[in-house]
């Protein structure tokens, strides 16, 4: 009760006074010492325990306490210094114990020995390899790696849960993996999950998203024999994805008229589709007046984009100083990233200041303020941040790409050139180059920082992720196969000019979907309108 109540101290008196002390005595006394952070004092009562007689021996389910309790606020320290005294006691080669480990390690974020303990333990459940597959499908983990663990448990001869392939099907998205995306459907309507499992109909509604099939998300949704609003909310996600608010608005009031009440998730969704500041304004005035959801900072940050992007780079700013939460990074990052767009420096500056006056490394305010004096044409200011930015922080996120040929998904980092066909990769970058050169289009060269020839500028922006994804699409697919590339970062201007540029002459549908929305190339356009590239559109491609 004490212990339950937060009165930690008092309930080590009432134990402390005990006569006598059983296995549950002892269990609960430490399990909340754990819980509550007290480490040392929890590592020295179980050494105390231990040195009891056998009946108060580290047991099975004493185990399984300490781990559940030590994951709550642990360190991974503390789940080896736990660990260690578990396989003193015989008991990490038990399943269920093997499990909880795993479970400690990948909530402490130690992937490493997370693996190492799946690969240790002599019998392995579904619930061993799923723990592991969430691992790799819910952080920056490479997708390719939790591809392999999921072949490996079907090697193992065990059937996936609905979990399980909530999880896969995630990693699918991650890399635009429609092909394989699709047999794991197959696999989940011949094991009869797809029409009544909530996790599985989502996930099938976000990888045919990312996938830029919406179409097919819809007739998944329409398949499922009861719709839930976690469902209704992964379409409109989707919706969003592609910002298609039309069709989000669509979606929503189908959902309104099924009875199903919306949330606060439900309207941030409408938002993150939505383009038009009105619209915007109006979803949150609906919002507060009709429904009486909470407007949070999550809502706000939507409309800050929406603002920012319209122009009105002012009114963002006033919004984000009005923020009762405290400092906004999210906010303010997304407000620097429209001051990219409209060229602003003044406010793009206090954006900077404000991002790491709360966290001075930030490698994103770095890399956006340096953009936003580049395309000012402010180079030498872009170069000294950018020279700053390596000192004091290091390097920036690398550029992930993923492209699926033949059933096997291929992966591209920025200037890779390890891959077998890097030569003929280059070669059609190359190739494609001269020939928009040729329509009189120009490079954005001028945007890569450092003093370097114009021509290694040139090489450095060919080496995009994307591109070699897309790249490799064209000399390895169909003539007019589709192409579908998944990317971890935003696609630049310069990748999305391209993109717009090949979908034409190359004569391809090609979609990127990037951690911002669902590109759609097409014979030339874009279904995002260039919403994110105003900076780009003088260039002569855009008129």
């Amino acid at each position: 009760m004490y212990i339950r109540c937060g009165c930690i101290s008092d309930a080590f008196n009432i134990f402390a006074s005990l006569s006598q002390r059983n296995k549950i005595t002892w269990t609960t006394m430490i399990s909340g010492l754990f819980e509550f952070g007290l480490f040392g004092d929890a590592f020295n009562l179980l050494d105390t325990m231990q040195d009891q007689d056998q009946e108060t021996e580290l047991s099975e389910a004493c185990s399984l306490s300490f781990l559940k309790a030590c994951s709550l606020q642990g360190r991974v320290e503390h789940a080896w210094q736990l660990h260690s005294k578990i396989i003193c006691s015989g008991l990490s080669s038990l399943i269920t114990v093997g499990n909880a480990l795993i479970n400690i390690y990948v909530t402490c974020e130690s992937n490493e020995d997370a693996c190492i303990m799946l690969q240790r333990m002599p019998d392995r459940d579904v619930v061993s390899w799923t723990t592991i597959l969430g691992m790799y499908a819910c952080n920056d983990s490479p997708p390719l790696e939790g591809i392999e663990i999921f072949e490996q448990m079907k090697h193992d001869g065990l059937q996936p849960n609905s979990i399980t392939y909530g999880y896969v099907l995630k990693l699918m998205s991650r890399m635009s993996a429609l092909d394989q995306a699709r047999k794991i459907h197959a696999s989940i309507v011949k094991g009869g999950s797809e029409l009544m499992d909530i996790v599985v109909a989502n996930a099938l509604l976000d990888v045919y998203a990312k996938c830029g099939r919406l179409k097919d998300a819809f007739l998944t949704f329409q398949r499922l024999n009861k719709k839930s609003l976690s469902n209704w909310t992964s379409l409109l996600m989707g919706c969003a994805q592609e910002k298609n608010y039309l069709l989000a608005l669509e979606v929503f009031k189908s959902m309104l008229s099924s009875g199903v009440e919306p949330d606060g998730v439900v309207f941030l969704c409408l938002l993150l589709s939505c383009k038009s500041v009105r619209d915007g304004c109006q979803l949150l005035k609906s919002m507060r007046d009709q429904y009486s959801i909470f407007i949070t900072q999550e809502h706000q940050n939507a409309m800050l984009e929406i603002l920012g992007h319209a122009g009105h780079l002012n009114e963002a700013e006033d919004l984000l100083e009005c923020n009762p939460v405290g400092c906004n990074i999210i906010g303010w990052t997304s407000l620097l990233h429209s001051c990219k767009l409209h060229v602003n420096v003044i406010i793009a500056h206090r954006c900077f200041k404000n991002i790491t006056k709360v966290d001075p490394k930030v490698s994103a305010a770095y890399v956006l303020m340096s953009s936003v004096y580049a395309h000012a044409g402010m180079i030498h200011s872009a170069e000294e941040l950018e020279a700053t930015r390596k000192q004091h922080i290091g390097c920036k996120k690398p550029g992930h790409a993923f492209i699926e040929v033949d059933n096997r998904v291929h992966e591209f980092v920025v200037g890779d050139t390890f891959h077998p066909k890097s030569f003929d990769i280059y070669a059609k970058l190359e190739a494609l180059n001269q020939e928009m050169k040729k329509g009189g289009y120009r490079i954005r060269s001028d945007l890569v920082l450092g003093a370097i020839p114009t021509d290694m500028k040139e090489e450095s922006l060919c080496g995009h992720s994307e591109k070699l994804a897309i790249a490799f699409g064209l000399i390895n697919l169909p003539d007019g196969a589709t192409i579908r590339v998944s990317k971890n970062l935003r696609m630049c201007g310069d990748c999305h000019n391209m993109s717009k540029f090949i979908s034409k002459v190359e004569k391809r549908e090609i979609y990127v979907s990037d951690t911002y929305v669902t590109h759609h190339f097409q014979n030339g356009f874009c279904s995002c309108d260039d919403y994110t590239y105003q900076i780009f559109k003088h260039d002569l491609f855009y008129r």
